[in-house]
């Protein structure tokens, strides 16, 4: 799949931030192993990062922050 010009410099602009390769945003990465027999690829997380910035509103923003964080721990 390609993406846009925009999205290549947002996905940069995040690896950037993050100090790591925008290869890691390919859904062809190895995934990361988090417990015993469950694994994320970083292409996982990049979904989640892309429906966050679609939310407009700032209160829901937080609540969706709030429910992430509360399931990690």
């Amino acid at each position: 799949m390609r993406l846009t010009a925009a999205a290549d410099d947002t996905l940069r602009q995040i690896s950037d931030a993050l100090g790591i390769t925008v290869a890691l945003f390919s859904p062809n990465v190895i995934p990361l192993r988090v417990q015993a027999g469950e694994t994320v690829g970083l292409h996982e997380a990049t979904a989640l990062v892309q429906a966050y910035l679609r939310i407009e509103d700032a209160a829901t923003r937080q609540r969706c922050l709030a429910f992430v964080q509360a399931a990690t721990a």
